[in-house]
């Protein structure tokens, strides 16, 4: 299809039949010169492009007060109905109860997002300088008498107003699937860095992947695993912002010298609060004080005055390098007190061992642990609709994780890092990004 169809004279994105009517007003003229794989490919380019449907929609609606936003929704709905099921008389019932409940149950908002999502689950596109080429995959759905007859009539209904792919997940499975507290005593007679321990996900087949890896790997690559491995850090369920990140960094000099430059008692007070994350207890991503230090120089010079004085918030910023503390502190535009701040963050890892470098695990492997990392994914992307999440590394490797409806869900609530360096700051995240994080603390 030809490119300039998406573009004004002026340059701005704009769909091929010019006005929006043409694509949720079904009683118009210019909605009927279209078929509706056509709408609905330009739909995908077009938003993804930039173009703001619900804002034209709501601009149309109030030039023409004689148009519902029922007759909208009925149309989009219909339109999600289309992709579900194939054309022909077999499925005609399942195409009108499907758009009679998504009408019905959703607001005018909600099933613009669920359009957008199905279209991006089934239409993609590779363009060049002129032209852009569709492809369409077809996700077909069962007949409905045969779902509600497994499930039942209102699990039904929460499956047809969700993507397709959805499927629901508790916060109770997801505790009862953790098996990270197991490490805990481990974790303790660690000092935070012991090289004749392993501290690895309690599941043979893991532990049996992460040998291999690391008989093959180079030293930077390999993953440290007398280190304690962090699925993630701070309280998840709790944050109202998610990092998703790759995996945490090891910096030699620094946690291989951990023994050497704190006591034991500071190490095995900060660890127990490490501990307290893998069964999402913790308050918050830094341990509840009053203040912190923010360098390893600050550190020393509050060792050097009153070493019983050490908190053990200090103690896991020092192990962390002051990474975190001073990358996410950069939101921190208007002062907030430091722990009340920093207890609206989590952060998730894609992997949790710790290494140098990242290198991919052999064969697109998934380990246990990360199969767990994808449902809590899947839990906070459903069940906490206000939470954004920001993705500093790894961007491709985590759509490959995640299941495409999670993925394709949770993109309107999704800011993207560019760069390599995983500073929270505007010129990382853009203007419209940073601004978005911090209207949201």
């Amino acid at each position: 299809m030809n490119k300039n169809a998406f573009y004004s004279a002026g340059g701005y994105i704009q769909l091929p039949e010019k006005h929006i009517k043409a694509y949720v007003d079904a009683f118009c003229d210019e909605f009927k010169r279209t078929d509706t794989d056509s709408k609905l490919m330009h739909l995908r380019y077009a938003t993804d492009k930039g173009y703001d449907i619900m804002s034209e929609i709501r601009t149309f609606l109030g030039n023409h007060p004689e148009i519902s936003e029922d007759s909208i929704k009925s149309t989009m709905a219909g339109f999600i109905a289309h992709m579900r099921y194939p054309g022909g008389d077999r499925y005609v019932t399942d195409r009108i109860n499907t758009s009679d409940c998504i009408s019905e149950l959703l607001n005018l908002d909600e099933v613009c997002e669920l359009l957008l999502i199905e279209i991006r689950l089934r239409f993609s596109y590779i363009e060049d300088d002129s032209d852009i080429r569709f492809s369409q995959s077809y996700l077909r759905w069962g007949k409905l008498s045969s779902m509600i007859k497994s499930i039942g009539t209102e699990w039904a209904k929460k499956y047809i107003i969700n993507p397709t792919g959805y499927y629901p997940i508790n916060l109770d499975d997801i505790i009862k699937e953790n098996l990270w507290p197991e490490l805990s005593e481990k974790y303790m007679q660690s000092g935070w860095y012991d090289e004749t321990q392993k501290l690895v996900y309690p599941d043979p087949y893991e532990e049996k992947i992460i040998d291999e890896f690391n008989l093959k790997a180079n030293e930077d690559c390999r993953y440290v695993l007398g280190a304690p491995a962090e699925p993630w850090r701070g309280n998840p369920l709790k944050a109202k912002v998610i990092i998703l990140s790759l995996n945490p960094g090891f910096k030699r000099g620094v946690n291989d010298k951990v023994k050497e430059n704190i006591r034991i008692q500071h190490r095995e007070g900060a660890m127990s609060e490490l501990c307290n994350t893998l069964n999402f207890h913790a308050q918050g991503l830094l341990y509840p004080q009053t203040s912190y230090v923010k360098s390893h120089e600050e550190f020393k010079e509050k060792c050097d005055a009153n070493m019983h004085n050490i908190d053990y918030g200090d103690v896991l910023n020092e192990i962390g390098d002051y990474y975190w503390l001073n990358n996410i502190n950069r939101l921190n535009i208007h002062g907030q007190d430091t722990f009340d701040f920093f207890s609206n963050f989590a952060i998730v890892q894609y992997c949790a061992y710790t290494s140098v470098k990242y290198k991919d695990l052999p064969n697109g492997t998934v380990l246990p642990s990360q199969e767990l990392t994808k449902e809590l994914i899947r839990y906070l992307v459903y069940n906490r609709q206000e939470t954004l999440f920001v993705i500093m590394r790894g961007a491709s490797k985590w759509k490959e994780l995640l299941d495409p409806d999670v993925w394709e869900k949770m993109q309107a609530r999704t800011i993207i890092n560019r760069n390599m360096s995983q500073s929270l700051s505007e010129k990382n995240l853009g203007e419209h990004g940073f601004k978005k994080i911090i209207n949201s603390l």
